[in-house]
């Protein structure tokens, strides 16, 4: 795909910037995605992964969209899809980018890598795929195990900025903004009247986890049946542009259901979140 008009200009805003972000590296390198490192010629590099560029289909997949269900669960390099989002970067928030030559790849490394905050952006490659890897300045040192409490203390913010939630007792939902919510839902419907018109009633269901942003479309058509359908780039774009906001706003979400109920009388909508 083309690179977006906000892309383009972002990149030649920053070209002399970004030419330097890139270092190639040589010899044979093995990548640790658990431990966040890299590993080969007598070192050890701690970085973390911004994405793998596959030359021969053309995918440049971002590690976000790709995560190791072991590794960290929030990187430091995840601030280039929060950045990419207020910037209006579309490429930054779409999990696989199509794209057709290495420079194209590279410049796209170079810009998710100064959003981020990276030093520098290291590229190891084998021929059949490249993996572009974040390295800080900084190092962050693990926060120190506290004793053990009967009424366990509340993270700090400072000394957590990004805490995993607890699966054994979920948060309280947080609710999605009306106005957010609504104009998924009209989206999501409209892709919907598009590919199966006269539905009854359809559904558009989002699961966030450790592997990405999982997203099905399904509807129960005018014979009682229920189908699923493949989810339309403006639906996708949508979703992903209501979870960054939320993301934004610190109302992190794991699952998005959007209810589509349309009727004589006009057409309804739910939305509940968790």
């Amino acid at each position: 795909m083309p690179f977006d008009e906000a892309l383009r200009q972002h990149l030649d805003a920053q070209h002399e910037a970004l030419s330097t972000m890139l270092t190639d590296l040589r010899g044979k390198r093995v990548w640790d995605e658990i431990g966040c490192r890299l590993l080969g010629e007598g070192e050890e590099l701690p970085a973390e992964r911004i994405a793998t560029w596959v030359p021969e289909i053309g995918a440049f997949r971002w590690g976000w969209a790709t995560r190791h269900p072991r590794a960290p669960t929030r990187q430091r390099v995840d601030e280039a899809y929060r950045e990419g989002h207020k910037l209006g970067l579309v490429e930054m928030v779409t999990e696989e980018v199509r794209l057709h030559e290495d420079w194209e790849a590279r410049a796209l490394a170079a810009a998710a890598g100064a959003l981020s905050g990276a030093s520098k952006v290291l590229v190891v490659g084998d021929g059949s795929r490249t993996l572009y890897l974040a390295r800080f300045d900084t190092v962050l040192l693990p926060r120190p195990t506290p004793p053990p409490m009967r009424s366990p203390a509340p993270a700090s913010p400072l000394m957590n900025p990004f805490p995993r939630r607890p699966r054994t007792q979920p948060p309280a939902s947080p609710s999605v903004p009306a106005e957010e919510a609504a104009g998924l839902a009209e989206i999501a419907q409209n892709a919907l009247d598009k590919i199966l018109p006269r539905f009854r009633e359809g559904l558009l269901i989002v699961t966030i986890d450790d592997t990405g942003t999982h997203l099905v479309l399904a509807a129960v058509d005018a014979n009682g049946k229920l189908v699923a359908r493949g989810v339309p780039d403006e639906v996708r774009r949508a979703t992903i542009s209501v979870l960054a906001a939320q993301a934004t706003a610190g109302r992190v979400l794991a699952r998005l259901t959007v209810r589509l109920m349309p009727g004589a009388r006009g057409s309804s909508f739910e939305v509940d979140s968790e």
